[in-house]
């Protein structure tokens, strides 16, 4: 394996790892908005 297609399996392993955090980013920013509306409910209700 010479040094060019080491880097290019580097960078592809990089890109892979950057889409798999946004993915997981997403989703938790989903559920961020979910839970905070769901607390924003029972909190006014209690009111």
């Amino acid at each position: 394996m010479n040094k060019r297609s080491c880097e290019k399996m580097n960078l592809s392993d990089y890109e892979l790892q950057l889409a798999k955090a946004k993915s997981v980013i997403s989703r938790l920013e989903e559920l961020e908005i979910d839970f905070y509306g769901e607390f924003k409910k029972t909190k006014y209700r209690h009111l």
